[in-house]
């Protein structure tokens, strides 16, 4: 009888060329770094996982004060991102320094 862990393939990604496995335990390590140019951007297919692993990891730092999380639905694209960021935000540049953004469904915009 054939089980799940006998097929299973754990997920790999790449970043900058180097293959990682844990997914998570980048994202959390990738979130703590201190430079204000990071930009993580997580695409894939349809239904593979993206929102839901945004999810997971909104919950699991939902005591950190510096995340913003954001479903992307309700950006038509008629204006920037920054622009559109501080209209359903309802706040100005200042506000959005120091903070993790999290977009989900960016690529759908």
């Amino acid at each position: 009888m054939l089980t799940l862990k006998d097929v299973y393939m754990a997920p790999r990604f790449k970043v900058e060329g180097k293959t990682h496995t844990n997914i998570e335990s980048y994202i959390e390590e990738f979130m703590f770094l201190q430079n204000e140019d990071n930009i993580l951007l997580i695409v894939g297919q349809p239904s593979i996982g993206k929102s839901s692993l945004i999810a997971d990891l909104v919950y699991k730092f939902k005591y950190r004060e510096d995340i913003i999380a954001l479903p992307m639905k309700n950006f038509d694209g008629k204006e920037s991102l920054l622009n559109g960021l501080r209209k359903e935000l309802r706040c100005n540049d200042n506000d959005l320094e120091n903070k993790v953004l999290i977009l989900d469904g960016y690529d759908e915009t």
